[in-house]
């Protein structure tokens, strides 16, 4: 039987807990997903009337498409990476079915199509834990880089520590997830750059884990950065819209990688499966034609004459379209409506992490911050290490809130000091409100809510602020949905 990493475990034991305390809450009672990596925000309706025009026209789910996608959809997302990265390399893109099988891909080419001689994998921690089950998988020595000293102001190892690792071991690959999943903090620009130099002094890959990446979070200072990197085939970059678009369900991702990579992969995917998922990836091409006119508005003519492109190329190459409304009509409008359509979805996540920070701004003792993506970490004084577990129970069978502690996102055991919590900031306001007096109950006994955050909860860097809707434990002014 195949082992498991340890945060791998601990992450699905946790899954298993809610799953049973749900169950027994019984009809009628809210359990509370404070962590829900899903993006429970409902998807923007541009977005949705894409689909449907897929499955109108027929053109997706009828074909198998070929072994890196269909030609036009990835030539679109390829247009798309070599914006972002400002022409500085000439990225390719190949299909997968979803982020995670993306990066075992990346894994099953350097560690057994390639049999790279290196195999010690560098994981920029703490962080989701695939990449640390990948390890496991592969049979890969794996190094976590935590930061040495427990900042007030961030969770993220310094940078200077992670390239000094990279020098000093030269592993055969570095995994970072950015933003990171589950603190929601990002490296600036210069910071990724200074890893990437690291990577090719060394010849070191980067495998860059970017589907925590919402709309409006800028790609393209990562995408610069890592654009020599990539023209080397020294880094891969995994990414799909289940958490951007909130379509974790079409298991739709992409892999962007050089142009020899690019094939080297492609030939692994027709050696298993043949082709990637199909339906679906118009739809991903449009969102991310729409994204980049967001950061690249001067784009946005091209981008029209693209999507209308696209719709001609797949007209040609398969069966008419049997639609009513002419496909190229369809993804125009999906691209006009998209941006106004975000704001709304915006809002509520931003909302949600004021709410965290009005909670527990005068108690946190590490910084409320979150500069990408909708996780946020909270450590308290109550979070023992030593009660980590005791507390994830309570909570759930007591309280009826599921979280994810420290251990799932750590290959070491933390033995001392203060675990942390991954909140996700997508459920509906009330609901997280209503979460966020259940957690301070359990963890501050009733402690008063402060409504002026101290400046370590906000400190530099993190999101914008956004004036809450009401009141920490208010009535609601929407109903009450599932979280999960």
């Amino acid at each position: 039987m195949m082992g498991e990493a340890r945060p791998f475990s601990r992450m699905y034991r946790s899954f298993e807990l809610f799953g049973q305390a749900a169950a027994q809450a019984g009809p009628g009672r809210e359990f509370l997903q404070m962590s829900a990596g899903a993006n429970w925000l409902d998807a923007c309706p541009s977005v949705v009337r894409c689909l449907h025009a897929e499955l109108d026209s027929g053109l997706t789910y009828r074909s198998y498409g070929r072994s890196a996608g269909m030609l036009a959809i990835t030539d679109a997302l390829a247009h798309v990476e070599r914006r972002l990265a400002g022409g500085a390399c000439d990225p390719q893109v190949l299909l997968v079915n979803g982020t995670t099988e993306g990066a075992r891909l990346v894994f099953e080419l350097l560690f057994r199509a390639a049999a790279s001689p290196r195999r010690e994998v560098l994981i920029v921690g703490p962080a989701f834990p695939l990449y640390a089950q990948l390890c496991v998988t592969f049979g890969l020595p794996c190094v976590e880089v935590l930061s040495e000293v427990e900042s007030q102001t961030t969770y993220l190892p310094d940078i200077a520590q992670v390239v000094s690792d990279i020098e000093r071991r030269r592993p055969a690959l570095v995994c970072l997830v950015t933003p990171n999943n589950p603190i929601g903090e990002r490296y600036g620009d210069a910071d990724i750059a200074k890893l990437a130099a690291a990577c090719l002094a060394t010849g070191t890959v980067l495998l860059v884990d970017r589907v925590c990446m919402l709309p409006w979070d800028d790609p393209r200072g990562l995408a610069r950065a890592t654009a020599t990197l990539m023209e080397a085939g020294l880094c891969f970059i995994v990414d799909s819209f289940s958490k951007s678009e909130s379509l974790a369900g079409m298991r739709t991702g992409f892999i962007v990688a050089n142009a020899s990579n690019r094939d080297l992969l492609m030939h692994l995917t027709r050696s298993w499966w043949l082709n990637p998922v199909v339906f679906s990836t118009l739809t991903l091409a449009m969102s991310r034609l729409a994204v980049l006119a967001l950061h690249e508005p001067q784009d946005s003519g091209r981008n029209a004459g693209l999507a209308a492109d696209i719709a001609d190329r797949l007209g040609r190459e398969f069966p008419t379209p049997r639609s009513a409304k002419p496909l190229a009509q369809v993804l125009a409008e999906v691209l006009a409506a998209y941006p106004a359509e975000l704001s709304d979805r915006r809002m509520v996540i931003e909302a949600n992490h004021q709410t965290v920070v009005a909670g527990f701004g005068a108690h946190a003792t590490r910084a409320l911050k979150r500069q990408a993506g909708f996780n946020v970490a909270l450590t308290l004084p109550g979070m023992h290490a030593a009660d980590e577990m005791i507390d994830q129970a309570l909570l759930a069978h007591e309280m009826g809130i599921g979280v994810l502690t420290e251990s799932c996102f750590r290959v070491s055991e933390r033995t001392s000091g203060n675990y942390f919590v991954r909140l996700g900031l997508t459920l509906p306001m009330a609901s997280f409100a209503r979460g966020v007096d259940l957690l301070r109950r359990h963890y501050l006994r009733g402690a008063a809510v402060t409504q002026t955050p101290t400046p370590m909860a906000m400190a530099a860097n993190a999101t914008v602020d956004v004036p809450m809707t009401r009141p920490i434990g208010s009535t609601g002014q929407e109903a009450s949905q599932p979280s999960s």
